[in-house]
């Protein structure tokens, strides 16, 4: 499932560089960062089989099919600054809308894809100025037609993804791409090996870098329905981070930045389709930053909290 990350996609926009927590050690800085590998690692543990019949999940890739999907982000921020309530605009939401297209089925079942954003752009809804908002959409533009490439196995496991940033200059959008790019790395409802049934339980470990944090994230799954080729899936977040030094853009000479701590939780429901690669669904996410910013002597922590919704919607061709 999609991090608590995916919110960049929608505040980053609005920024003239990214928020307090949104860039850690390993962060993206320059600007074909996106265009390298995920290096995301899992691990996968099947708690309960669930009931018979039993059987294995896996994709179903046929070469030359295209599917689209959009995708929503809504998020709400809260920041803190020294204990004090910082002003932090409303951000509309985002719409994506991207198009995967197989180009190879393995013997094994795995496919290559490309991936294409058609579209990109901000919902109705109040928030900004007219100025504002313009200028966020003329920023979101420069990510219409980018392209990129993944590969996923037969059980919905995405081994590698790779999104062109080499034209994108903005420092606040190469944060959002990164988002974005870990969102595709993380879509859909990935099965276990083994046999399963109505019921089933499984878990996902994941190890990331979300906004240039580095964080262990631990997602459960129960299949709640399951007939044919279609099913529901019920998904459970939990994320945590280990705090260290960071380097956040916008700091002062002299100043230093250190993660004091981070942790995430979510919950969601997906529906997934064996013939078709991308879900439906959504997955709402919480998020809480702190992070202690030092300059000469003095001190000042920063607390971000955000709540993300993010909805995918697969579309007719």
């Amino acid at each position: 499932p999609p991090s608590a990350s995916a919110a960049a996609v929608a505040e980053a926009p609005m920024a003239d560089a990214a928020v307090a927590g949104d860039s850690g050690e390993g962060a993206p800085t320059d600007a074909g960062a996106a265009k390298k590998p995920s290096l995301t690692e899992r691990g996968v543990k099947l708690l309960d089989p669930g009931k018979e019949p039993r059987q294995p999940l896996r994709y179903k890739f046929v070469v030359g099919r295209t599917d689209r999907l959009e995708m929503t982000t809504t998020s709400q921020m809260k920041m803190t600054m020294g204990g004090q309530a910082a002003d932090v605009p409303t951000a509309p939401a985002v719409r994506v809308v991207a198009a995967l297209t197989v180009k190879e089925v393995a013997a094994d079942g795995s496919a290559r894809r490309t991936l294409l954003l058609e579209d990109v752009g901000l919902m109705p809804g109040p928030g900004l100025s007219k100025e504002q908002r313009d200028q966020a959409e003329k920023n979101l533009s420069s990510l219409e037609k980018l392209t990129g490439r993944d590969r996923v196995d037969s059980r919905g496991f995405v081994r590698s993804v790779e999104l062109d940033a080499s034209k994108v200059d903005n420092p606040a959008l190469q944060q959002a791409l990164a988002a974005m790019q870990q969102t595709f790395d993380q879509m859909g409802a990935p099965f276990p090996e083994e046999e399963i049934g109505v019921g089933a339980k499984w878990e996902v470990k994941t190890k990331l870098e979300q906004m240039g944090i580095r964080l262990s994230q631990s997602a459960t799954y129960e299949l709640a329905e399951h007939s044919g080729d279609a099913g529901k899936i019920k998904v459970k977040l939990e994320q945590r981070a280990p705090g260290g030094a960071m380097k956040l853009p916008g700091l002062p000479a002299g100043a230093s930045a250190k993660l004091v701590s981070m942790k995430g939780s979510g919950r969601g429901v997906l529906e997934f389709d064996l013939a078709r690669s991308i879900p439906k669904g959504h997955i709402d996410t919480r998020s809480e930053v702190k992070v202690n910013v030092v300059l000469a002597k003095d001190s000042q922590e920063m607390t971000t909290k955000m709540e993300a919704k993010v909805v995918f919607t697969p579309l007719d061709k």
